[in-house]
């Protein structure tokens, strides 16, 4: 519901999950007006008959002690039932708002998973760092034939396990819990194939060369007869996407001149994979700092 910056609400965010609102305050100035703010969000939906249960404050971001603030995690009011089931792109989840990442789901992937639908009709998919498995459910609900998300949380795996049965997959996607590096080896040795594999390492994952090279060299265990696709969030965005073939011929994206001379550099292939979206998606145009678009 608030972005921070982009809704100029500096240093603030609010997430609503189903009747629950989450907020987030890393900034002194704005955190002294949170209390009113929420209140008057809570007025403005009741308004449009939204009844709000309860409200969770997530303010346990590091970044509160540039400002000078303690961490702090809490509800704000009355206690209630911190487990919140969510359906986004026809895919249910249960949120926890408490012990969750950041505000207990990242609701700015909604259109990357989305995109992930349209891409695994059929598929064996690998999806590594699969925290809670939003990623590998949208596969799976896409039509994926098999579906393995790999985690190295024990917690992050059985919430993922938990939203698999939750959708009826659990036939379909299932998940481990493993250390990525040292699973892939194994894979490979196994002579395991796949035809979609997606990398969505933490914010927090060290993104140097020497580590791209690890998770991008894609051994013989992802790589089938046909090319893979190659579906990265953090590093880099490799799919572009559109809600028409005319804006895909307009925006042309290309390979920064930056990223092709990493992948060179670490033998990696690279696969630009076009996205068109159908026409009830907003069109995300690729974003990279040096790309000639």
């Amino acid at each position: 519901m608030i972005f921070g910056e982009a809704d100029f609400l500096p240093g603030l965010v609010v997430d609503k999950f189903s009747d629950v609102l989450v907020v987030q305050s890393l900034a002194l100035g704005i955190d002294r007006l949170k209390d009113q703010i929420v209140e008057l969000l809570k007025e403005v939906l009741a308004a449009d008959g939204i009844k709000i249960r309860g409200v969770y404050e997530r303010s346990d971001a590091k970044v509160r002690r540039q400002e000078g603030m303690e961490l702090y995690k809490g509800f704000i009011g009355e206690a209630f039932d911190t487990n919140v089931e969510i359906e986004e792109n026809g895919v249910r989840y249960m949120v926890d708002v408490k012990d969750g990442q950041k505000t207990g789901f990242f609701l700015d992937q909604k259109y990357n998973r989305k995109a992930i639908q349209h891409l695994c009709k059929d598929a064996k998919v690998l999806d590594c760092f699969t925290h809670t498995g939003s990623f590998a459910l949208n596969a799976g609900y896409g039509g994926a034939k098999e579906v393995t998300g790999v985690d190295a949380s024990e917690l992050a795996v059985e919430q993922a396990t938990l939203n698999s049965k939750l959708n009826g997959m659990e036939d379909r996607v299932k998940f481990i819990c493993r250390d990525v590096f040292e699973l892939l080896p194994e894979l490979e040795e196994k002579g395991e194939k796949f035809d979609v594999v997606i990398l969505d390492p933490p914010a927090v994952f060290p993104l140097t060369a020497p580590v791209l090279s690890q998770l991008l060299m894609l051994p013989d265990c992802i790589l089938p007869a046909t090319p893979p696709t190659l579906a990265l969030s953090a590093a880099v965005t490799v799919m572009a996407f559109s809600q028409s073939d005319s804006a895909l011929a307009l925006y042309r994206p290309t390979i920064p001149p930056t990223l092709s001379r990493l992948f060179a550099a670490v033998r990696v292939p690279l696969v630009l994979h076009l996205v068109r979206l159908p026409d009830a998606v907003p069109a995300i145009p690729p974003i990279w700092p040096d790309a000639a678009v």
